[in-house]
């Protein structure tokens, strides 16, 4: 399982992506480390840090798009959505396609009829198709709301999904994931909650993320935590060339299970937005991480798809986009 960087977060990519960082459900003393202040004693911690963000980021996306608006998706997993007419909550459940139940019951407060929250027990489904096949166990509760004033019973542009109880909650949404790419394996676990708002206007998204994940990769022997604390980005399209641009502001946190890697929690700014190319790959744009005791690092992405880090006391580094595998 491939561990990436900011160089594969642009929004439109998220969809066909599931985890493309590290894998799912982490120990708990990696949890705690996760939210701690970091502390850089040199620019690899910077770089784990940036190759730990992408796939975690990635991956609350992703359950943003399982979760809500996405008709398709709730027929996949057996359940129905409110007609235009009905106000009344009702819940029904359903057989997931490979085993297990999906409960979902409606919210009557809005008028979007996909609105409504989903309770998953051992729900199972898979897919194979040309060479690739996944399956996935799902346990746990996605709820969503349309925020969008302008909506209507099928048009929703800004919404609210809460993982599991939320990002103070104590539940989680538990994910258990095997795929095969061609002989490529995947085998993870997830333990996922937390609060995503959503807005899209145009070619423009914003989102904000709240909220912990843990992960255990059984294939790479990897495990760990990521943690958001109202980490907004923006993503605008170029729907012309097929790339856009990206912003991150907020909170970001990662850890893993070796000592090494247990950096923690650090501040994120965008100083020039993030350019990225119908690749996905970043190719310009500069952040800076500001770890606990006020030391910052610069994040500058390169044209060949590296990016080079500069700590403010001058150490100076540049790292290609896989760097994580290396440093972890």
């Amino acid at each position: 399982m491939n561990k990436t960087t900011f160089a594969a977060l642009p929004l439109s990519l998220v969809a066909g992506l599931f985890l493309s960082a590290c894998g799912g459900g982490g120990s708990e003393s990696t949890a705690s480390s996760a939210s701690s202040a970091a502390k850089f004693s040199s620019t690899d911690d910077v770089a784990i840090l940036v190759g730990g963000f992408g796939g975690t980021f990635e991956e609350f996306l992703f359950l943003r798009q399982q979760g809500g608006s996405k008709p398709g998706r709730k027929m996949q997993w057996g359940a129905m959505s409110k007609s235009a007419a009905s106000k009344t909550k009702a819940t029904s459940t359903g057989p997931c396609s490979g085993g297990g139940t999906d409960t979902y019951t409606d919210e009557t407060s809005t008028a979007y009829i996909y609105d409504g929250s989903r309770i998953y027990n051992n729900c199972k489904s898979s897919f194979s198709q040309q060479g690739y096949s996944f399956n996935s166990t799902l346990d746990g509760k996605i709820a969503e709301r349309c925020t969008d004033n302008a909506q209507t019973d099928i048009v929703c542009n800004a919404s609210v999904l809460k993982i599991a109880d939320g990002a103070n909650g104590s539940a989680t949404l538990n994910e258990m994931f095997t795929s095969n790419d061609n002989g490529d394996l995947e085998d993870f676990e997830l333990k996922v909650k937390g609060d995503i708002t959503d807005a899209t206007n145009d070619n423009t998204n914003n989102s904000q993320i709240s909220g912990t994940m843990t992960f255990n990769d059984k294939i790479e022997r990897f495990s760990g935590s990521a943690f958001f604390e109202n980490l907004a980005s923006t993503d605008i399209s170029d729907f012309n060339t097929g790339g856009g641009s990206q912003t991150f502001n907020g909170v970001f946190g990662f850890s893993a299970s070796s000592s090494r890697c247990a950096i923690g929690k650090v501040t994120v700014r965008t100083d020039s937005p993030l350019i990225y190319d119908n690749n996905f790959d970043t190719t310009a744009g500069q952040l800076t991480l500001t770890d606990g005791s006020g030391q910052s690092a610069r994040v500058s992405f390169n044209s060949n798809g590296s990016y080079t880090i500069t700590l403010s006391n001058g150490q100076t580094r540049t790292y290609s986009v896989d760097s994580l595998d290396d440093l972890c």
